[in-house]
C-alpha cells in the first residue's frame, strides 16, 4: 500500500477520534455541573418578604415580577413561575405577572420558579442547544388579604379631645375569633393597635393629637384561611373637638 495513503488514513483516524473525545468530554463535564452554578440569584419584585414569617406575604392585589440573573456563559431560555394552581411563563430572564388576591384563598403556599437555560459559551454543543439545564427554586408564601368595607362607624370626642370609636360584631363569631386591629391612618402613616378581647366594642385613642385621619377596625380569625374583614371606618376631620351638644357622630 502506498505510504502516503497509509499516513492519510492514520491522520484521519486520529483526527476523528480526537474530535469525538473532545465533544464527549465536554458533554460529561457540563452535565455534572450543580444546578446552583447556573444562576447567581432569583429576585422577586412587588412581593414583600417578612423575616418574622420567614416567607413572602401577600396582602393586596398587584403586579409582580421574577427576574433571574444567570452566571456568565449561560442564557435563560424560559421561566415558569407557579403559585398554587396559577402559572406564568416567559421566554426571557424576567417574568411579569399579576396577583389577584380575590382568586387566591388565604393560606400558605409554595412560590416556585423553574429556570430553563443553556450555555452561551460558543461551543459546538452550546450552539446547537445540546447543553441545557433545568433548575427549580421555591420559597414559602402566605396570602393574608383582607376585605374592606364602606360602613361608617360611630365615634365621639371626650373632654380631652380623644376620639372613641364604636363597632358591632356578630356573637356567632366568638368561637373563631382571634383578634381585632384598630388602625389609624394619617398623612401616609398607619398606626396599628391590637386587641384579643372579643367583648371589646370601642376604642379610645389617647394619643390622638387633633390632626384628623381615618380609623378602621378589622376582625381576624383563628383559621387563617378565613379572610379578615373590615367592620367599618370612622373619618375624623382636623376640626373635630369635644361638643357636648352633638357628641356622637356617624
Amino acid at each position: 500500500m502506498n505510504k502516503s495513503v497509509v499516513y492519510l488514513f492514520v491522520s484521519v483516524f486520529f483526527l476523528f477520534t480526537s474530535c469525538e473525545y473532545q465533544l464527549g468530554e465536554n458533554f460529561v463535564e457540563m452535565e455534572k455541573l450543580p444546578s446552583d452554578s447556573v444562576t447567581l440569584s432569583v429576585d422577586f419584585y412587588g412581593l414583600a418578604y417578612y423575616q418574622a414569617e420567614n416567607a413572602y406575604v401577600i396582602e393586596h392585589s398587584g403586579s409582580a415580577a421574577c427576574e433571574v440573573y444567570p452566571l456568565p456563559g449561560f442564557k435563560v431560555e424560559k421561566l415558569v413561575v407557579r403559585l398554587g394552581e396559577m402559572e406564568w411563563e416567559s421566554d426571557e430572564a424576567r417574568c411579569d405577572f399579576m396577583l389577584d388576591v380575590d382568586r387566591i384563598p388565604n393560606g400558605s403556599y409554595e412560590l416556585s420558579c423553574e429556570i430553563f437555560s443553556r450555555t452561551n459559551s460558543g461551543t459546538v454543543a452550546g450552539q446547537v442547544g445540546i447543553e441545557q439545564y433545568a433548575e427549580k427554586r421555591s420559597w414559602p408564601l402566605k396570602v393574608c388579604a383582607r376585605t374592606g368595607s364602606d360602613k361608617i362607624l360611630r365615634y365621639q370626642m371626650d373632654e380631652s379631645g380623644h376620639p372613641e370609636i364604636f363597632w358591632d360584631v356578630d356573637e356567632s363569631l366568638r368561637d373563631g375569633f382571634d383578634h381585632f386591629t384598630i388602625e389609624y391612618s394619617y398623612d401616609n402613616m398607619t398606626y396599628i393597635r391590637r386587641s384579643t378581647r372579643f367583648d371589646q366594642r370601642s376604642f379610645v385613642d389617647e394619643r390622638y393629637d387633633g390632626a384628623g385621619g381615618t380609623y378602621e377596625v378589622y376582625i381576624y380569625f383563628k383559621d387563617e384561611t378565613i379572610r379578615p374583614y373590615s367592620l367599618g371606618k370612622a373619618v375624623l376631620e382636623a376640626s373635630d373637638t369635644f361638643n357636648p351638644e352633638n357628641n356622637l357622630k356617624k
